[in-house]
């Protein structure tokens, strides 16, 4: 469906209870929400994040790159919350997957993928505020105010009217995963210098 001024909520995603939930508490489910395509020279991404325990072979993904060209915008992502380097040797994007059941943050840009620990146990069962920031040269994860990830992109992607999707897929375990006050803030490349005098 397509919903909040063109925002595509897609497979198991649904809104409930003032959040959109991403999956419910059933295992092999996946869901995603996509926000309209726009090319962003830097962005920040936050929202507030709920998931029920650390276990299963769950996780969550927000990536930027192009938008899926198959009708309509729903495509099934499911596994790029954790295969995020499969997903984005082609499309050189940016991306950001914190997987419960491994432990492991990952962050993702022009087809490299920079892994680090990450310790789910004391995040599940709350709510806790989540945000990736790419400001041209720096690609940082942070929980509750504190950047827990990050790593320099020595590469910057060569973007194009592309979506940001914040996503999350279950496994074996009965992981709900939802989030609720998202924000975007995004701006463009620099101004045009001025033009000169006649």
């Amino acid at each position: 469906s397509v919903d909040c001024n063109g925002l595509a909520v897609c497979n198991d995603a649904t809104y409930t209870q003032e959040r959109l939930q991403l999956t419910p508490a059933s295992n092999g489910k996946n869901g995603f929400v996509q926000l309209p395509s726009a090319w962003f020279a830097g962005f920040s991404l936050s929202f507030e994040y709920f998931f029920t325990s650390d276990s299963g072979a769950d996780g969550l993904g927000i990536v930027y790159w192009p938008c899926p060209t198959n009708a309509p915008l729903c495509a099934d992502w499911s596994h790029s919350w954790e295969g995020l380097s499969e997903y984005m040797v082609d499309s050189g994007g940016l991306g950001w997957s914190l997987s419960e059941w491994q432990g492991l943050s990952r962050l993702a840009h022009g087809g490299e993928v920079n892994k680090d620990t990450w310790n789910a146990t004391a995040y599940a069962g709350a709510w806790h505020s989540l945000a990736l920031t790419y400001d041209g040269a720096l690609l940082s994860g942070a929980i509750d105010g504190t950047v827990v990830h990050n790593n320099s992109v020595s590469t910057a992607p060569v973007m194009h009217d592309w979506c940001i999707v914040v996503g999350a897929r279950t496994g074996e375990a009965n992981n709900e995963h939802s989030i609720r006050n998202l924000q975007l803030n995004a701006w463009n490349g620099p101004p045009a210098p001025p033009s000169s005098p006649p």
